[in-house]
């Protein structure tokens, strides 16, 4: 579990300019105005400092993400929500969770991975959706889930829970929802669950 509600939370991205300026340049394109392809870059979430949300209804987290997308995280004893976005504690995926028992970590470890699916735009990332590992468990024994959020300004809401357990190459799958489906998906919808179902709670 991600420790108790003083638990402090910091997120350090990659770097990954470098390859949006390769790709530029192999293309001829000019750096200004132009939108590249979508990619992936990546944060890890580590127990370190973080501060406390300004949020008044919102206790929790809010710790550095992309440039203007800070992320939210926030745990009840048994539940834990993490929210990206320009305002993640006001936005929907900060209420939202797996009904299962649910952490970013692992029994092992006390770090976690975010995927951020990006476009660079006039050479700043500016992210669509993110994809995040929990980890499960209920009386039914232990798993993995894979969700995918979308991220669009100020909103932020779960789109689709993937099984990682029983679904084969569940991130291609994952990338394949949050590229065609997150930046239209209505956040007043309920996420589908895709994939295959059966091995892990969710």
């Amino acid at each position: 579990m991600i420790g108790s509600s003083k638990a402090l939370v910091a997120v350090r991205p990659r770097l990954f300019t470098a390859v949006a300026v390769v790709a530029l340049v192999a293309g001829g394109l000019s750096a200004h105005g132009v939108t590249v392809f979508q990619r992936s870059a990546y944060s890890t979430i580590d127990l370190a400092a973080c501060v406390k949300s300004a949020a008044p209804d919102r206790e929790g987290f809010e710790c550095k993400g992309l440039p203007g997308h800070p992320i939210f995280v926030a745990e009840t004893a048994s539940h834990a929500y993490v929210a990206a976005s320009t305002a993640p504690s006001r936005s929907r995926a900060a209420e939202q969770t797996l009904k299962a028992e649910n952490s970013p970590f692992n029994a092992t470890s006390k770090r976690a991975t975010i995927e951020w699916r990006i476009v660079i735009r006039d050479q700043k990332p500016v992210p669509y959706a993110t994809i995040m590992r929990f980890f499960t468990k209920s009386d039914g024994g232990r798993g993995e889930v894979l969700v995918v959020m979308r991220v669009a300004g100020r909103e932020a809401c779960h789109v689709a829970y993937i099984d990682a357990v029983a679904t084969k190459d569940a991130i291609v799958l994952a990338r394949q929802i949050a590229d065609e489906k997150a930046r239209s998906f209505d956040c007043k919808q309920s996420p589908e669950i895709a994939g295959v179902r059966g091995k892990s709670p969710m």
